[in-house]
């Protein structure tokens, strides 16, 4: 089954863009096979709604159509190993 991690963030959010490498880092220290997707919530925002997705930046853990996690906050990529 095909794994996949939805990343919310907004352009104007500096903590968004400050987690952004930090999560990225944390993707390849992990060695985690995941497609990741990085999603605007300005331009995604029906896809924000269909995830709930209310605060930036959240990161949405999906295995196929499943979600299977979501984490919030700028801290939320020291948990994405629990879903490796």
């Amino acid at each position: 089954m095909k794994k996949k991690v939805l990343f919310f963030s907004a352009e104007w959010c500096n903590g968004c863009a400050n987690m952004k490498q930090k999560f990225y880092d944390e993707v390849r220290r992990c060695n985690i096979k995941y497609d990741v997707v990085d999603v605007d919530t300005e331009d995604g925002a029906q896809l924000s709604c269909v995830y709930g997705v209310r605060n930036v930046p959240t990161l949405v853990f999906l295995k196929g159509n499943k979600v299977i996690g979501v984490e919030k906050g700028n801290t939320s990529y020291l948990n994405i190993s629990k879903y490796v």
